[in-house]
């Protein structure tokens, strides 16, 4: 059952609206003015949010930015208004509004607009699943022939272990067994991956908890090490070791190695690239990942940086918050990750 949020200073308005809706089949909450319209938010996440603009405390402009702030704009919002001017029209849809009606208005019609909005979101959702799930195809594919060359290398150095062993050389045995372990390593980080992009979790999601960032963006950073090592990239960490927020710990460590990785292969050889965690003017944060040299214009993006760029864009969304791509005065390219919600200054990381 669609849950729908109205907000609107009349209560006589709001019961009718809540009346005519619930027979229409549709969970309703009602607040009647914004502060109440943001606890409401807070405590359940509607589909769907109607909200009038002339109220006291905070007005309905206020109140929608409130709520793309807290959420990344991933609800609709319908204004239900009695300014029917088409400057405030123009406003409000300008504003980011998915739709805006006039009162008086007809229940029906309001009805038939609000089916309309949420279709429209459902057909957003089925197409980015589609598109999620091609992702993940690929991803398991590039995944599953790395297995091939570290498997290799791991049992090639157990035999030679093995041989050392019984020949008594000492020194054979210490490289066989440095190689062995590394191969392992490199092994397991694939296995890690693998298990990540074949995970069921399209249509759950993302669960958030409390966590410190700065050991997020060290282990992202510790994934693109041995790439990094091998053209001599030198990777530039910068974060808070205060810095906390509230966001999905593996999904937000995964998708920065995955672009610092990208990025790294297409770095330079002895370039550097950089990753950087920060707090955001509005309370959420921002994670950036910049490139360590100018991108060549009209050529796109290469695969692995698209499909990062594809499931970073799906993991931002899974936080409500969005994936910006901008271009620094040097010509680089930026990925900046926003998500939403509050930070705080937590224990040393």
């Amino acid at each position: 059952m669609p849950r729908v949020l109205v907000v609107d200073d009349e209560p006589q308005l709001l019961f009718s609206i809540r009346e005519y809706l619930s027979a229409s089949g549709y969970d309703v909450i009602t607040a009647e003015s914004g502060p109440e319209a943001l606890k409401e938010l807070a405590d359940s996440r509607p589909d769907l949010i109607i909200s009038d603009i002339m109220m006291q405390d905070m007005d309905g402009h206020e109140f929608h930015r409130r709520v793309q702030a807290l959420t990344g704009g991933n609800i609709p919002l319908l204004f239900l208004t009695a300014k029917s001017g088409l400057e405030d029209k123009l406003a409000g849809l300008r504003d980011g509004a998915d739709d805006y009606m006039t009162k008086p208005f007809d229940p029906q019609e309001l009805c038939a607009r609000i089916a309309t909005i949420l279709n429209r979101v459902k057909q957003t959702q089925v197409h980015e699943k589609a598109s999620f799930e091609t992702l993940r195809a690929r991803t398991l594919s590039r995944l599953a022939s790395q297995l091939r060359e570290p498997l290799d290398v791991l049992c090639r150095n157990l035999d030679t272990l093995a041989d050392a062993r019984v020949s008594g050389d000492p020194d054979v045995q210490r490289m066989s067994l440095r190689r062995a372990i590394e191969a392992a390593h490199t092994l397991a980080e694939v296995v890690d991956n693998l298990q990540w992009a074949s995970a069921d979790d399209a249509e759950q999601p993302l669960t958030w908890e409390p966590v410190r960032i700065a050991p997020i963006v060290r282990r992202s950073a510790a994934a693109a090490a041995r790439k990094a090592a091998a053209k001599k990239v030198q990777v530039s960490i910068t974060c808070g070791g205060l810095l906390s927020g509230i966001v999905n710990e593996a999904a937000i460590t995964r998708t920065l190695a995955g672009l610092l990785e990208a990025v790294v292969e297409l770095a330079p050889q002895g370039g550097q690239v950089s990753v950087m965690a920060r707090r955001a003017q509005d309370r959420g944060l921002e994670f950036i990942v910049t490139e360590g040299s100018p991108h060549v214009n009209g050529q796109g993006y290469p695969e692995r940086l698209a499909d990062a760029l594809d499931f970073a864009r799906h993991v931002a969304r899974g936080h409500n918050g969005k994936l910006d791509v901008q271009q620094t005065r040097d010509g680089r390219q930026r990925y900046m990750i926003w998500v939403p919600g509050r930070t705080h200054q937590g224990a040393r990381a």
